[in-house]
């Protein structure tokens, strides 16, 4: 029969003694409906259909054991004396905040989730998503609204009360200590948005190249701040009746094309630092993490586009 390996037990020991979670909300070892399918990561080689997904669809699984090779983590976080409505709703909130950084780790290959095959997870406690390294499964279970779901290449074996167990207990932490940092709460889907138009501007792109808003236009503002200008320039001049009102017009456009031009070269000699791109990328990665928190990321995104700071 499938058992719990000695690694993710630790992991489910320590993180219990955390966030003081019932032991039922910290599942490793599969129920009647995972048997009953026979295919998922919660089972072990004995008890997997030949034609399982989580034995067939990477090399790393191919050597299975009776071991079962996934971890929940529940929605029913403690970790404050109170336990009324509004300490549900603040832990609520930190399981979303940690499911949000720890996919962000996935994403950004964080040391602590090379062993990491996916994570089924919610971004918001209503949609659910999966986020498969290897592109091939997607969505997810409504009863993963109240859980978040990792499934480990099963090579995995042994090592993961190692880098895992490390990052796993940072982020929950982090996740905790983040109730009044705005960029944690952020749908996923618009934290990938700004850092692709972050990229953008950086590298000097005219439209997103990915992520949710791909294709949307980049620096239409500045043309379109120059023709409100124009626009209030024409009707100033016009307001005036004076004698000169053509040269004035004439005039006040010179003077705002001359500072659209001032800004557009700004943004030109910006954009040509190609070093920039992957420093600004490194700098939201690091974030996302947990490896620097918000006020640093505006600090340090400040001092990269306009210079240190005094």
């Amino acid at each position: 029969m499938t058992f719990n390996p000695a690694d993710l037990v630790e992991v489910q020991r320590d993180v219990k003694a955390l966030i003081h979670i019932p032991f039922n909300a910290l599942g490793i070892l599969g129920d009647t409906d995972h048997a009953d399918g026979g295919t998922s990561y919660h089972l072990g080689k004995n008890q997997l259909r030949d034609d399982a997904y989580s034995l067939t669809q990477s090399n790393r699984d191919k050597h299975a054991t009776n071991a079962a090779s996934a971890f929940d983590l529940g929605n029913e976080w403690r970790f404050e004396a109170a336990n009324d409505t509004a300490a549900k709703k603040r832990a609520q909130r930190a399981f979303l905040r940690f499911n949000h950084l720890y996919v962000a780790a996935l994403k950004a290959k964080v040391p602590g989730t090379e062993d990491i095959r996916e994570i089924i997870y919610t971004p918001d406690g209503d949609e659910v998503k999966t986020f498969d390294v290897l592109k091939i499964r997607s969505g997810g279970d409504s009863n993963h609204r109240t859980h978040t779901h990792t499934s480990f290449f099963r090579d995995s074996e042994g090592r993961r009360a190692g880098a895992y167990r490390k990052l796993l207990l940072r982020l929950i932490n982090q996740a905790i200590s983040e109730e009044g940092d705005f960029m944690a709460t952020v749908k996923q889907q618009d934290w990938d948005a700004l850092i692709w138009r972050v990229e953008g501007l950086a590298a000097g792109r005219p439209a997103v190249a990915g992520g949710p808003t791909k294709k949307a236009p980049i620096g239409a503002t500045t043309r379109l701040e120059a023709l409100a200008l124009k626009l209030e320039a024409v009707s100033r001049a016009v307001a005036s009746v004076a004698p000169d009102v053509e040269r004035r017009l004439q005039d006040d456009f010179k003077r705002i094309d001359a500072d659209q031009d001032a800004t557009l070269a700004t943004i030109k000699e910006v954009a040509a630092d190609v070093s920039l791109d992957g420093r600004l990328r490194t700098l939201l990665d690091k974030h996302a993490s947990g490896e620097i928190d918000a006020d640093t990321v505006v600090r340090e995104m400040h001092d990269l586009l306009t210079g240190p700071t005094a």
